[in-house]
């Protein structure tokens, strides 16, 4: 039931979803507090988990699974960031 999960076009889909949240996200923290730290890492985070893709398409498996991995990691430590950011903003208490 859940092969669909395996589809290229659903990790795709999957990719570019975390893309729009992460950006949605991180954007409203930024209009507060002002620092691109966050949205840097998630710049890269999204790279890399664009990379791990390409590398998974071309038959790179094991490299490609390590990448996407660290990718959703990085993302993760880009909402951390964040979160930390808006707690510490001056502006915002």
């Amino acid at each position: 039931g859940l092969s669909f999960l395996v589809d290229e076009r659903t990790e795709w889909a999957l990719v570019a979803l975390s893309a729009v949240l992460g950006i949605s996200s991180l954007s409203l923290g930024y209009r507060e507090h002002r620092s691109p730290r966050a949205l840097i890492i998630l710049g890269i985070g999204l790279v890399l988990l664009a990379t791990g893709r390409i590398l998974e398409e071309r038959g790179v498996e094991v490299g490609g699974v390590a990448v996407v991995v660290l990718g959703g990691l990085t993302l993760a430590a880009a909402h951390i960031v964040n979160r930390r950011l808006c707690h510490t903003c001056e502006q915002c208490e």
